[in-house]
Formats: C-alpha cells, sequence, structure tokens
C-alpha cells in the first residue's frame, strides 16, 4: 500500500479529484485543519515553560515499596530476609 500527502491549493481541483478517487476506489482521509491563534500559542507555550506540579503525586519510593512489601524477592524463599 502506498500513502500519498497532497496539498491542493485550488479548490476547484480538488471537486474534480474527489470524485476520481471515489470512482478509483481510493480511500482518503481529509486532514484536519487546526490552526492555532498566537494568543492561544503563547498560553501554551508558558503553560509548558512552568513545568507541571507533581507534588499532589506523593513519595514515589514509599508507595513502591507498599505496593511491593508481600512480594518475594527473587531467588529468595518465602519469609527469609
Amino acid at each position: 500500500m502506498t500513502q500519498l500527502t497532497l496539498k491542493i491549493k485550488n479548490k476547484k481541483d480538488l471537486e474534480v479529484l474527489i470524485p476520481l478517487l471515489e470512482r478509483l476506489r481510493i480511500e482518503y482521509l481529509p486532514a484536519p485543519e487546526k490552526k492555532v491563534s498566537a494568543t492561544q500559542l503563547a498560553k501554551y507555550q508558558k503553560i509548558i515553560a512552568a513545568g507541571g506540579d507533581a507534588s499532589y503525586f506523593g513519595d514515589a519510593a514509599e508507595w513502591q515499596q507498599e505496593q511491593r512489601k508481600e512480594r518475594d524477592l527473587p531467588f529468595r524463599k518465602s519469609g527469609s530476609a
């Protein structure tokens, strides 16, 4: 299977191409046209630059020890330390 990405600036060309693709039974997916405004972009960049607050996660090492407390360690018999 071959995939192509086409950039068609002329709407009339697109109106000719779509029926041809359908006639030839060629599957096509229109690309979503999503533009971000300069204001939105600045807002998103500010969020990324600030980083994330992970303080609500708690202590990762403590959680890991609690989760593994009941598991046997490899190459050791159960109950021995």
